[in-house]
């Protein structure tokens, strides 16, 4: 049971997940109609050691014209070896992140999954998909939240890669 004087830090670790990038893996921004806008990215290789569950969080801000959106879906794989990816599942069909209201909307999308039974590493792959077809922009990235250890992460942090 956890030690209700404990951080929530000290239960859980936070590793890099997605962003839109170059081909160099340079972040980029994301702008409507360009050749990036719907098109998914693939995640990094997290290495989930014994967390029992994990909390994906798309974060970003876009510049968004009136009554445009910005939609996010979400698919992740297994690999017992960061090696042999297993076929993508649907952890989220495209959905909304952000509408305009005001000009620049900060959004976020957390997405929990349950990774009891699943193989050692995990990714996901993140599709940005935006309703306008010109002018409009946006930066993201995601963090995948792993939580739920048989041990404290403190014990395998210098562990995960």
């Amino acid at each position: 049971m956890m030690d209700p004087k404990t951080s929530l830090g000290d239960h859980t670790v936070v590793q890099f997940a997605n962003c839109q990038q170059s081909a160099a893996g340079d972040p980029v921004l994301l702008t409507a109609g360009a050749t990036e806008d719907g098109v998914e990215v693939t995640g990094e290789a997290i290495n989930r050691r014994d967390a029992m569950s994990c909390v994906l969080s798309i974060t970003g801000k876009a510049k968004l014209a009136s009554g445009k959106t910005i939609a996010f879906g979400v698919k992740y794989q297994t690999s017992p070896d960061n090696s042999t990816w297993a076929t993508a599942v649907v952890l989220q069909a495209s959905t909304v992140a952000a509408i305009y209201i005001a000009g620049v909307e900060e959004f976020e999308v957390d997405l929990p999954l349950s990774l009891k039974g699943k193989d050692k590493f995990i990714r996901f792959n993140i599709t940005p998909d935006m309703s306008n077809t010109t002018t409009d922009i946006a930066v993201w990235s995601a963090a995948c939240h792993l939580g739920g250890f048989n041990t404290l992460p403190a014990a395998v942090a210098t562990e995960i890669t």
